[in-house]
């Protein structure tokens, strides 16, 4: 024998070996474990790690439909459903290394059925081979139930959005709300709260109905009974919604009651809806007594009915029906009932009150007014909805009215006629009139031949009257042509002197500067020669040639105003102020000016001139403020009938209104040079520039109680919200 069939020969009698060795000691664990496995209810199954079962108990049997005959000669992968034989493998190999394991799965019974399984695995050594033992719990029905409570809770779920209504619990022990999803939807969370308490909850609650709400959780608290009631919530984005809520204390161990669970539905919709129609309806209802129209709200469900049974009996000519049977009438007037009216159909058929028209429509059914009626009738029985009639009727107090009738069925009304809705006219004085029209038109129709002839004999002199328009309409073109040229003359004229005015004004600033320059000299070379009396006779001579050197500079800057073309676009005088005050600071220093700067809207100007006219008036208004200890400037626009009236305000000298037909004058000033200096022209200028602008310029003020000069400029057009800033600068100027 070759040594490697002996070699083999061997193993296999130690497999033998180790087989039998282990049947003995599987025989001798299931001997002893064998009563107490047979007793429980859970399976039991005992399998090596290949899988192939050992061994199984009559409860695991039971379950799967084998007999134990059969399983002993089955391998476990038979049995799993729907796990590759890789995840048996590496479950084995993790079993195994952790000695034991927990997991759900599920088996097929001999008849094909799919059961759930809780398997509990510990791992059994024996001879230092392992041994796989589990313990098998059939939890099929369990899994049953927990998929149908999802899907009932899937359902609930989506009942409660359909229906808006939300769930919470209060467990009162702990101060803890929590609430189903479409809670969270309807107070507008996203998910990002989960839990709150009773006074998180009642910040949501809208304050005035905040404090009604606790008290009713707190009586369903104590008085362990159902509460209903309304209330409206705050969403975070400020929505308001109306919710309808119910809360009630659920029952625990031992008759305790620490939890509270509530309802809330969302009512927005409905509640607004409802506000919606309310005021619909009192519309309709004061549209309905406060139009000067009377209208009749009738309701003809009777006669809708008695029509609809004479079709039944094959009747469709209704106009020879009603004629043969005026009994028929009067039977359908007896079936309208009048349910409303307003004023107007009250004043129109001279009623005391509502009460003498309201009732059926038989009391007002005459002999005059049978057959609109009638014809009424046979209109709404022919299948229309609307009808248009005049008819002749009486006032309660006897007296004629000529009447135009509008019928309509309201809408919605249409298969039952319940309402219907008559608008009366009183046409009378229409009628008259037209009477009188035809009348008149005789009348005028012979009025007209008599005139024609009249007519006639005035149209020579109509024609002589033309020729003599036209002779005038030629004199009036012949003035026309001498006014332009005089104007031509006039504005050359005007030229002419604006610019003689330049001209002296350039020609005499040489011979000033010449007089205060040699005036200067004298001073400072030969002061110790001169005596007092010169020397103050010399600064007088510099002082009124350099006063008259403003003039002249004003006077030449009041010159080019009028020289200067126009540039007008959009400008903001905002911007514009605060640049000026900005370049005055060295004539605020030192002093305390409180600055008020109000909301400039833009206007359509020449933004140089503009900023002309503000340096001039907030000059001024610093200059005549100066004997003030804090000085008040405040600067704005108001707006008066549609216009645009930006102003400057002091609180300085101000002036008498006597003399302010002066103030805008060359040269002309109101206060002494000794006071104030100034030239009185920079007013002058600020007129000019306004005018020239095609606005206005006025002033107001009251001796020592400060000046408002006022302006108008074209306003500008805005494409955006303007935003004025009021500021007010306080405190030593910088």
């Amino acid at each position: 024998m070759s040594p490697e069939l002996e070699a083999a020969r061997q193993r296999i009698a130690e497999l033998e070996a180790q087989v039998l060795e282990q049947a003995t000691l599987l025989k001798q664990l299931e001997a002893n474990i064998h009563p107490q496995l047979e007793a429980t209810l859970d399976g039991y199954i005992l399998a090596d790690t290949d899988g192939w079962l050992q061994a199984v108990n009559a409860s695991y049997c039971e379950m799967i439909g084998y007999t134990r005959e059969e399983l002993l000669q089955m391998n476990i992968r038979q049995l799993e459903v729907k796990i590759p034989q890789e995840e048996i493998d590496r479950r084995i190999e993790q079993m195994v290394a952790q000695g034991r394991d927990r997991f759900e799965t599920q088996h097929r019974t001999k008849d094909g059925r799919i059961l759930d399984l809780d398997v509990s695995i510990v791992i059994i050594h024996q001879k230092n081979r392992p041994l796989v033992a589990a313990f098998v719990r059939d939890i099929t029905e369990y899994k049953r139930a927990l998929r149908d409570l999802q899907q009932h809770a899937l359902l609930l779920d989506t009942a409660q959005q359909l229906a808006h209504l939300g769930i919470w619990t209060w467990h009162i022990p702990t101060d803890t709300i929590t609430w189903t999803e479409e809670i969270d939807r309807i107070f507008g969370l996203n998910g990002k709260i989960t839990q709150t308490t009773l006074a998180g909850y009642l910040r949501s609650v809208h304050p005035e109905d905040r404090e009604r709400i606790a008290h009713l959780l707190e009586q369903c608290r104590t008085t362990k009974t159902a509460v209903v009631f309304d209330e409206r919530i705050i969403r975070p984005d400020g929505q308001i919604r109306y919710l309808r809520s119910w809360a009630n204390m659920l029952p625990g161990p031992d008759n305790t009651y620490n939890t509270m669970i509530g309802a809330c539905m969302d009512m927005t919709e409905h509640v607004l809806a409802e506000s919606r129609l309310q005021e619909s309806e009192k519309r309709y209802r004061r549209l309905f007594e406060d139009v000067p129209v009377a209208l009749w709200e009738e309701d003809f469900s009777g006669v809708k009915q008695y029509i609809d049974e004479l079709k039944a009996k094959g009747i469709t000519d209704f106009r020879a029906w009603f004629e043969n049977n005026p009994d028929a009438i009067q039977h359908c007037a007896r079936l309208i009932q009048i349910r409303n009216i307003n004023q107007a159909a009250v004043a129109m058929y001279e009623a005391d009150n509502k009460q003498q028209l309201l009732g059926n429509l038989a009391g007002l059914i005459t002999e005059a007014t049978q057959n609109a009626f009638k014809e009424e009738l046979i209109a709404l029985a022919s299948g229309r909805t609307r009808f248009h009639t005049e008819f002749v009727s009486h006032t309660l107090k006897g007296n004629k009215v000529y009447v135009e009738l509008t019928l309509a069925i309201a809408p919605g009304y249409e298969d039952t006629w319940a309402t219907v809705i008559l608008a009366t006219n009183d046409i009378t004085a229409r009628k008259e009139t037209e009477t009188q029209i035809r009348r008149l038109n005789e009348e005028l129709e012979q009025r007209v031949k008599a005139r024609t002839a009249e007519l006639n004999q005035r149209i020579d002199e109509v024609e002589r009257l033309n020729r003599g328009m036209i002779n005038l309409l030629e004199d009036i073109q012949a003035a026309n042509h001498l006014l332009t040229v005089t104007t031509r003359q006039l504005e050359a004229t005007n030229k002419e002197l604006e610019a003689f005015a330049y001209s002296v004004s350039h020609d005499l600033r040489a011979p000033l500067r010449a007089i205060d320059g040699f005036s200067r000299i004298l001073l400072d070379q030969f002061a110790n020669e001169l005596p007092a009396e010169a020397q103050r006779l010399l600064n007088l001579v510099r002082n009124n040639s350099q006063q008259m050197g403003q003039l002249i500079d004003d006077l030449l800057s009041f010159s080019r105003q009028g020289r200067q073309p126009l540039h007008k676009e959009m400008v903001k005088p905002q911007q514009i102020v605060e640049t000026v005050w900005q370049e005055l600071a060295p004539e605020r220093n030192g002093r305390q000016i409180e600055l008020i700067l109000g909301d400039l809207p833009p206007c359509y100007a020449d933004p140089a001139l503009l900023k002309q006219v503000y340096v001039n008036l907030i000059t001024n208004a610093l200059k005549f403020t100066r004997q003030k200890i804090i000085a008040r400037i405040e600067i704005g626009c108001k707006q008066q009938d549609n216009q645009l009236i930006y102003f400057v305000k002091d609180n300085g000298a101000g002036f008498d209104m006597r003399y302010a037909n002066k103030l805008f004058g060359v040269f002309q000033r109101l206060h002494r040079a000794e006071e104030y200096e100034g030239t009185g022209v920079g007013l002058a200028i600020v007129k000019r520039i306004i005018v020239r602008h095609g606005g206005q310029v006025w002033a107001e003020a009251e001796p020592e109680k400060g000046a408002t000069f006022y302006f108008t400029l074209e306003p500008g057009g805005t494409t955006h919200e303007q935003r004025g800033r009021d500021f007010i600068g306080r405190g030593q100027s910088q």
